[in-house]
């Protein structure tokens, strides 16, 4: 793939029929590839917003335009029929000098 598909990294939240007490949060590079590291809630409702930004710092990143809004959602099939339900945000790495009071 020369041309990357996602302009930035991004994150996605995702739920499957299949696993209904199951949502879990990814990063995606820009190239499509997932990250390994994965934060699971063991519930069949969606993670909270603030629930889905701790665990994006806890991995070093945060959403490039925060709020509700930041996360698009959309309902698909797995290749098996299962139905999924996917959010995604574009993310950006949270870098110290972001967290630096003299900035």
């Amino acid at each position: 793939m020369t041309q990357s598909m996602f302009p930035t990294a991004m994150a996605s939240v995702s739920w499957s029929a299949t696993e209904p007490d199951r949502w879990e949060l990814r990063t995606i590079t820009p190239e499509g590839a997932l990250s390994a590291l994965v934060s699971v809630w063991p519930t069949p409702y969606p993670p909270s917003l603030l629930e889905r930004y701790d665990a994006l710092a806890a991995i070093g990143f945060a959403v490039v335009e925060g709020g509700a809004d930041a996360w698009t959602w959309r309902e698909t099939l797995d290749d098996d029929g299962a139905l999924l339900l996917v959010g995604g945000a574009g993310i950006r790495p949270v870098v110290a000098q972001a967290l630096s009071v003299d900035g």
